[in-house]
């Protein structure tokens, strides 16, 4: 695996969603690569913005693959190399749904018994030179700030992460509560004279449950359609009609490190205060 990336460029972007596209290409390069070389590169542009690139050379694929790989369900390759690799092959048209969200556009370049690449090409309105640090997720006015004494509620099944996010949220000042499922949630709130000013949920919870569902069942408890709410998802084939079916809801990808968190959580926390 060899890997080259520009000097002193910042991409203003999602950390996480990008991470995870990138990851899926690389993996995807090293699943057909038997032999050879796998390498990810980043290459300044001279209109200014910046080009990704997967290589591999690996097994390549023909025209008619190229034009297939990016749909759901379809695994690129001769029949013998399909029946050797495992999973939907849902992979690569979600990285394109990713990529587009993200403002970027997503290109391969491929012959059989070649390799192939896969072209990432950020606008120049997304990169930043010089090393300097984007100002949505590093701003000294988000991470200095104080939060206001609000009360958030994270539903998360992971006991680790349910704990450390408690405890860090109480340093900062927040009046933070977590439960484990949506069973827990509804307890607290009939239990307490405690109604939250922000919903922090997983996607994917215990016993089948999901974060969309829980969020929308709380806010009808609640009677408030438009709470605040952050779903934290590593899931990229998360479909844009079932978030947009819950909206307020701010999608962010893991990994999500305090930095990005409290940046989300600032201006949230404060339009839920407003609606109070």
């Amino acid at each position: 695996m060899q890997i080259e990336a520009a000097a002193g460029v910042v991409l203003d972007t999602d950390r996480g969603l990008l991470g995870r596209v990138l990851a899926n290409l690389v993996s995807n390069a090293v699943k057909y690569t038997p032999q050879g070389r796998v390498s990810l590169q980043a290459v300044a542009l001279p209109n200014g913005g910046l080009q990704l690139v997967v290589a591999d050379t690996g097994v390549g694929m023909t025209r008619e693959s190229q034009q297939a790989a990016f749909t759901a369900f379809v695994r690129v390759g001769t029949a013998e190399q399909q029946q050797q690799q495992t999973g939907l092959g849902i992979g690569l048209s979600v990285v394109e749904r990713a990529c587009a969200l993200m403002g970027m556009d997503l290109a391969i370049e491929s012959s059989p018994g070649q390799g192939s690449r896969f072209l990432l090409t950020v606008p120049p309105a997304l990169v930043q030179a010089g090393g300097r640090q984007v100002p949505d997720l590093a701003d000294a006015a988000h991470l200095e700030a104080p939060f206001p004494p609000a009360r958030v509620l994270l539903v998360e099944d992971d006991d680790a992460i349910r704990q450390a996010s408690v405890d860090l949220w109480r340093q900062w000042g927040l009046d933070a509560r977590a439960v484990a499922d949506e069973e827990q949630a509804q307890t607290l709130l009939s239990d307490a004279a405690w109604d939250p000013e922000l919903l922090v949920c997983g996607y994917q919870l215990a016993r089948g449950q999901n974060g969309l569902d829980c969020m929308a069942a709380l806010r009808e408890r609640l009677q408030r359609p438009l709470l605040p709410a952050i779903l934290l998802t590593g899931d990229l084939t998360l479909e844009a009609e079932r978030i947009e079916a819950v909206r307020p809801t701010l999608v962010a990808y893991k990994p999500l490190g305090p930095t990005e968190l409290r940046a989300l959580l600032m201006p949230l926390l404060h339009q839920g205060r407003g609606h109070d």
